[in-house]
């Protein structure tokens, strides 16, 4: 059955029931919309706040424009509209045609809903900044100008693969919202049903050496780190730090949100060397965390209490600090509601790791942090395994971050917008809760891409006591004509990968086998960030030659051939490589 046309008048109704959601939860359905759309609206509020607020907005508005362009141009729905940006190049490159008045009136309304929505934009605008260029798997990582590939790659199709050479670049190479020429159109061409077989670096494999091998937090769930030079956020006075309480490490307090109080500040003074966790949670309101470091500041302890461990949505903070240094966080809500929120700030020491090859054990009690950090080098190319093991019934998370730098201040923030951060340097590299046995996280086949130092965080999911063991292992490389390597995916692990060492300009015939699990798996090979190779596993086994482009690491990455929020089953795939016959 068709789908109905979405119009303008469709799109004005469910912008301004979000905005009625927003000022009051408590807003009846509108008779303008179905109950059923209402309903899942209402939900999708409940559950995200005003994020997904601003993404169901963008999203119906672009939905009529399309509509809107299509009609006027008399060609078929386009039913599946692309969530990114509004007017990249031009999304509708059809021929133009005779244009009767009733068309006309139709681009005028299509036209005024993006007025509206460019209005939205600008107000939005003011609560955080314009995404910066970031790398795969980095959120804030400055971009690295010796990493970017100055040329794309054009596809030659073969029976079951398509095989890539570089070609000169019309535009700059794609670093996360940057796009090339070839990229826009492509996307052009998906939203009227057209396809193209030229092939670019795109934010799905960025451009970098080596691949993390788990999926990272996308945009729609990864913070923006936003520099000291940016505004306050809103409901911040600037003097609001000048107010903190103090509080004491590895202590939680409770506060309250009222009209006559919409913030609340606290610091906390640090007396050793190591690394700082703040965890925000509450259950009324979109909460927001403001992040001030001050060197050197000396001062006294202080006191701290308790509350509910139940409390959403949460926002974290973690940096690098230094001995005698203070940590000040504000409190105070992204959308103005009022209510209870609690606060933990809890301090590590940290321990190095000599080698790739380590196993440490360690605890947390009631006393004491709820988290542990750990750091060691890179080795570029190496592929690693970590796992962390809960000895008493825990229920762990592990991240692991790039670090560039130690030094004091530096703040990263995961799961919600930290505002007043310092530049950071770190950024989550893969992270993972419950991949390994029972409840245990498990970081597999992780691809090492420089020399820097990477943090593997610890932590509890709730707060607990307990034994843990942390232990990281490297393993060797896919090796030619020898015994097959086999991965697993699942719904945690949605990406996964092998590595083998390639020498420039030598020809290999890889080979994959899905084993068990779902039939239909993308397969991509990648070095010095270019698509070498990338087609699909089926019934049959995918079996096509690669040629390294320069001697070094080779990274074999597989996932699933469906969207990131579709449900998968586990999958195992082998892996084999052999020279050319």
């Amino acid at each position: 059955m068709p789908e109905k046309q979405f119009s303008v008048d469709d799109a004005r109704a469910v912008d301004e029931f979000i905005d009625a959601l927003i000022r009051d939860p408590k807003t009846a359905n509108p008779a303008s919309l179905s109950p059923e759309l209402a309903d899942f609206i209402r939900t999708l509020l409940h559950a995200e706040h005003v994020t997904i607020a601003h993404d169901v907005q963008a999203r119906v508005w672009r939905k009529a424009y399309i509509a809107a362009q299509v009609q006027r141009l008399q060609q078929p729905t386009v039913t599946s509209p692309a969530r990114g940006t509004l007017m990249t190049t031009n999304p509708m490159t059809l021929t133009r045609r005779s244009v009767s008045l009733t068309n006309n009136l139709t681009l005028l309304a299509a036209a005024s809903a993006i007025v509206i929505f460019a209005a939205g934009m600008v107000a939005l605008s003011s609560m955080k900044p314009p995404p910066t260029p970031t790398a795969f798997g980095s959120s804030n990582q400055a971009a690295t100008p010796s990493l970017i590939p100055t040329e794309a790659l054009t596809a030659t199709p073969t029976s079951s693969g398509v095989i890539a050479q570089p070609i000169e670049l019309t535009a700059t190479a794609i670093i996360s919202e940057a796009t090339t020429t070839a990229a826009a159109q492509q996307t052009a061409n998906a939203e009227i049903g057209q396809t193209d077989s030229t092939l670019v670096p795109s934010a799905t494999f960025t451009p970098m050496p080596f691949e993390p091998t788990i999926v990272p937090l996308q945009p729609a769930t990864t913070p923006t780190v936003i520099p000291p030079s940016a505004s306050v956020a809103p409901y911040i006075p600037p003097e609001a730090f000048d107010s903190a309480e103090r509080v004491a490490v590895n202590s939680t307090i409770t506060g309250q949100l009222t009209p006559a109080q919409p913030y609340l500040a606290y610091e906390v003074e640090i007396q050793e060397d190591g690394m700082i966790d703040v965890i925000g949670l509450t259950a009324d309101f979109p909460i927001n965390l403001s992040y001030q470091y001050v060197e050197n500041a000396g001062g006294g302890g202080g006191g701290g209490g308790g509350g509910s461990d139940s409390l959403i949505p949460r926002a974290e903070l973690v940096a690098f600090v230094k001995k005698g240094s203070l940590v000040r966080i504000v409190v105070s809500s992204l959308s103005g509601q009022n209510g209870s929120f609690k606060l933990s700030f809890y301090f590590d020491q940290g321990k190095v790791l000599d080698t790739l090859h380590e196993s440490v054990s360690s605890s947390f009690d009631a006393t004491s942090t709820q988290f542990r950090y750990y750091l060691f080098t890179g080795n570029p190319g190496a592929q690693i395994d970590v796992t962390a093991s809960a000895l008493d019934g825990l229920d762990l998370s592990l991240v692991l971050m790039e670090v560039s730098s130690t030094g004091g201040g530096a703040a990263f923030s995961i799961g919600k917008t930290i505002t007043g951060c310092t530049t950071p340097t770190m950024s989550i590299f893969c992270m993972d809760d419950n991949s390994g046995k029972g409840s245990d996280p498990e970081l597999t086949n992780v691809v090492i891409r420089s020399n820097t130092l990477y943090a593997i965080l610890v932590r509890p999911v709730t707060p607990g006591t307990g034994l843990f063991t942390l232990t990281m292992a490297e393993h060797a490389p896919l090796a030619i004509d020898q015994t097959a390597m086999t991965i697993n995916l699942n719904s945690q692990l949605r990406r996964n990968a092998v590595v083998f060492t390639g020498k420039a300009g030598q020809a290999y015939t890889l080979k994959a086998t899905v084993n068990s699990g779902i039939q239909g798996m993308q397969i991509t090979v990648l070095q010095n960030g270019y698509v070498l190779l990338t087609g699909q596993v089926g019934d049959t086994a995918f079996e096509q030659q690669v040629t390294a482009i320069a001697d070094g690491p080779v990274v074999v990455i597989a996932e699933y051939a469906v969207g990131e929020q579709d449900d998968v089953a586990p999958a195992s795939i082998e892996f084999s490589l052999s020279s050319p016959q």
